[in-house]
């Protein structure tokens, strides 16, 4: 009889020690799964926890405009998301804020070579974006022939044929083409 009145309760009742380890394992789940979507970039973008890409570049860049340091503010490509910028695009495109900026108005002036000779590293790949834009257009020979312009004829420069493969040639060979 004991045991048929055991048997005949609706529901059963749970600890509180049992009810707290429970919610404490749901966070623990959600907050597991909050990083493992940051780290592997699904829906990264729209859970932003700490300061963003943008926000990191922008402080970096600040350093070297307020210092004067043209070589970083120009030429060093920073990873932000999916692409490469430099400082100037980043401030320029992006939004990012750097109010010594100024400073730096008219120092970037051979972004298309550094983009040019980004691209060719043997890390990257066609489908890479710099400042914006994919290498492939990029290693294009229209936007090559526009670069030379800017260099003599005896510099060596590499462009990307139809079929996809990288060319090493010179200004005056792409002068011709």
């Amino acid at each position: 009889m004991f045991v048929r009145k055991r048997l005949d309760k609706k529901g059963q009742q749970l600890s509180t020690t049992a009810m707290i380890l429970l919610v404490l394992g749901v966070i623990l789940l959600v907050v597991i799964a909050m990083a493992v979507m940051r780290y592997y970039g699904f829906l990264g973008e729209k859970i932003e926890i700490l300061p963003g890409d943008l926000e990191a570049i922008a402080q970096s860049c600040e350093v070297s405009a307020s210092q004067g340091l043209v070589t970083s503010y120009c030429n060093e490509f920073k990873e932000l998301g999916k692409q490469y910028v430099n400082c100037n695009y980043a401030q320029k495109n992006l939004g990012a804020v750097v109010p010594s900026a100024t400073q730096m108005a008219n120092k970037c002036v051979d972004v298309p070579k550094l983009e040019v000779a980004f691209c060719l590293k043997t890390e990257m790949k066609i489908i890479d974006v710099v400042n914006g834009k994919k290498c492939e257009t990029i290693l294009s020979l229209e936007n090559v022939k526009k670069v030379c312009d800017k260099m003599e004829d005896s510099q060596s420069i590499s462009y990307l044929n139809a079929d996809g493969e990288i060319i090493p040639s010179s200004c005056l060979a792409i002068r011709v083409l």
